[in-house]
């Protein structure tokens, strides 16, 4: 199938679980009718098998090495990206599917290879198409006022504050560095890529673009005439946690754009607010379905394999 043809195309960035991530892009194929399906995969932490996989999968090589948060989960998602929408060096073009690629997917979606769908296609499409949005992405500008104890507050000091590396003299005629945490805003500032048509946005890493939307972020991430994105790429190389901000802050500073903040995704986060959410079982099918979300997070095959075997029960008896 043409990727210039395809009303979806998925965005896989992964890094463990190669029998997951192979259950998962079967189940895709099997519901959207082999869509393009690009991955990027550390395989510096493990080997998928990349012979295992359809011929509709194309895998980002070389990879990037990846880490929680890491600028490198966002360059991988980019590559992936790069391969959909045929652009990118000559590397990255010659990894395309079979066929030509015209425009690249009308949507695609982010996953990670602990998702899995919770719902038919056609309901998918039609909740993307709904409203005229240019991306499905969880959204919010982050103001050096936010309350005490917020999320908000938390990403305060992710990306409102920064650090300097400064020598410092650890032994005679020996030097270290040590940083320098800046967090008055007024001495912050001059470090930091914001200004005041320019500001900070966050919220969930997972999301849903349009071609249009899609062809954009990959354009502001590689234009070295575009400033403003170039400083906001240096800046995310110091910083952790960036996938839960860069591409937020890319789509909601560029005019024209129309986003949801509904991300279509199921994640049970636990009655505390623990930094990573819980793995679903199949007592947690009822409410993941009855949300009308697209998408859940997280599972594991390992360990909880009848959840996933009931929500396949569920998708091929409605799709």
């Amino acid at each position: 199938m043409a990727n210039g043809s395809a009303p979806i195309g998925f965005v896989l960035v992964t890094y463990k679980n190669p029998d997951q991530l192979l259950r998962l892009v079967l189940t895709l194929n099997r519901l959207y009718k082999q869509p393009p399906i690009a991955i990027h995969h550390d395989f510096g932490q493990c080997d998928p098998g990349c012979h295992r996989f359809p011929a509709n999968v194309a895998f980002v090589r070389p990879h990037v090495a990846t880490g929680w948060g890491s600028f490198g989960v966002a360059e991988g998602t980019v590559r992936a990206l790069e391969i959909l929408y045929g652009q990118g060096d000559d590397a990255l073009r010659s990894r395309l599917p079979q066929g030509d690629p015209g425009d690249g997917p009308a949507w695609v979606t982010l996953l990670s290879g602990c998702d899995y769908p919770l719902q038919p296609a056609a309901v998918v499409l039609a909740d993307l198409e709904r409203g005229g949005y240019d991306a499905h992405i969880d959204h919010s500008r982050i103001r050096a006022d936010a309350p005490p104890g917020s999320w908000q507050r938390l990403c305060v000091d992710r990306y409102l504050r920064t650090q300097l590396q400064l020598p410092w003299p650890d032994r005679p005629w020996r030097w270290s560095r040590r940083p320098l945490h800046l967090r008055q805003p007024l001495l912050a500032g001059p470090f930091l890529p914001w200004t005041r048509q320019f500001h900070c946005y966050a919220g969930s890493q997972w999301f849903s673009a349009s071609r249009r939307a899609a062809r954009l972020i990959i354009r502001r991430h590689r234009d070295p005439s575009d400033r403003l994105s170039q400083g906001l790429r240096r800046f995310y190389q110091r910083v952790q946690v960036v996938d839960e901000s860069y591409f937020h802050t890319l789509l909601a500073n560029s005019p024209g754009l129309r986003l949801n903040q509904q991300t279509w995704r199921y994640i049970d986060w636990g009655a505390h607010g623990q930094p990573h959410p819980n793995t679903l079982t199949a007592a947690d099918l009822p409410a993941a379905l009855g949300s009308g979300c697209h998408f859940a997070r997280k599972f594991c095959a390992t360990s909880q394999p009848a959840a996933l075997d009931q929500l396949d029960r569920h998708l091929f008896a409605t799709a």
